[in-house]
């Protein structure tokens, strides 16, 4: 018989896939001051080594930032890799569990791959090409892919007994009953390339006022990338209405159904302070640190809306016992 998953265990568990995911947070907001920082060709064109050495002491900060997000990504395949095996280990018995971990950890290969792809082709620094962008917004496609597969597999650990596991099928039917949640994520994997391409115009095409952005965009022969700057608010602002409806569908669950509703007022909140935030950095030109606090609080409504889906998919199973 497969050894039952201890309470310790358990615990200890939760906490490192807890640690795991905000650590992942933390390289996700790395590899964007990289970008915003023109440092991605601060190893050359060399991959996974840096300036063909896999360990040196950069004299560049550029080096310097790229290096450390390197480091940064090696750490989280090999975290990611103990999550791994940790699920396999502890939970013999709950394949839900295991099947997330597996996915998960495909997402962070596909995401080390888009980097040396990158890297590799020269798709950095200040490297002007349509590619470039294409492959920009597939990356942070990828990104909200692991972070909801993480969070998702961190979720069914802490519900590990709950009759109704974080299950494909399950999340699928989720998506079917709830359609204003399917918009809503569809949606914001839409605005967040988008906006990828757009902070990668940002970097490109800087300007040093907002009347010189504006005529920049305006302009017959405006790059792609800059041109996007009109058309990433007004995606931005429809998807928002979208998610703020599916807040106040959970909301209006109530007393019966707290959690639920709690969820939605922090959804609420969350999209206002990011429609907030996307203002504010329009406003100041788009600083590094501005840049880095809009893409911080997508992720916070990514998972967020994560988190809904979660939540309504055992109320469903709730109801149906």
């Amino acid at each position: 018989m497969p050894r039952p998953l201890e309470p310790t265990n358990l615990v200890l568990f939760r906490r490192f896939l807890f640690i795991n995911f905000i650590y992942c947070i933390a390289v996700i907001l790395w590899g964007a001051l990289v970008r915003a920082t023109g440092s991605g060709a601060g190893c050359g064109a060399h991959w996974p080594s840096c300036h063909g050495k896999l360990l040196l002491i950069p004299t560049q900060l550029t080096t310097l930032i790229e290096f450390v997000h390197r480091m940064m990504s090696g750490l989280l395949l090999v975290s990611l890799f103990i999550a791994l095996l940790m699920s396999f280990h502890y939970c013999k018995q709950q394949n839900h569990v295991k099947q997330w971990a597996v996915i998960t950890f495909l997402f962070v290969l596909f995401e080390a791959a888009i980097g040396a792809v990158l890297v590799i082709f020269e798709l950095t620094g200040d490297r002007i090409s349509i590619v470039r962008g294409y492959v920009m917004g597939a990356h942070l496609i990828n990104t909200f892919f692991l972070v909801a597969c993480q969070w998702i597999h961190l979720d069914d650990v802490n519900h590990i007994t709950h009759h109704s596991p974080l299950t494909i099928r399950h999340l699928k039917q989720t998506l079917r009953t709830h359609p204003w949640l399917a918009v809503s994520l569809m949606g914001m994997l839409l605005v967040s390339s988008t906006g990828a391409v757009v902070a990668l115009g940002d970097t490109l095409f800087s300007v040093s006022s907002l009347s010189e952005g504006f005529w920049q965009t305006h302009l017959p022969h405006a790059h792609l990338f800059v041109r996007l700057r009109t058309v990433h608010p007004l995606l931005a602002v429809i998807v928002s209405a979208a998610i703020l409806y599916h807040g106040k569908n959970l909301i209006e669950h109530g007393p019966s159904q707290e959690p639920l509703a709690k969820i939605g007022l922090w959804l609420v909140i969350f999209i206002i302070m990011q429609l907030i935030m996307g203002v504010v950095n329009w406003l100041l030109l788009v600083p590094v640190a501005t840049q880095l606090a809009h893409l911080g609080l997508a992720l916070i409504v990514w998972t967020t809306l994560i988190h809904s889906m979660n939540a309504l998919t055992r109320h469903a199973a709730d109801k149906a016992s």
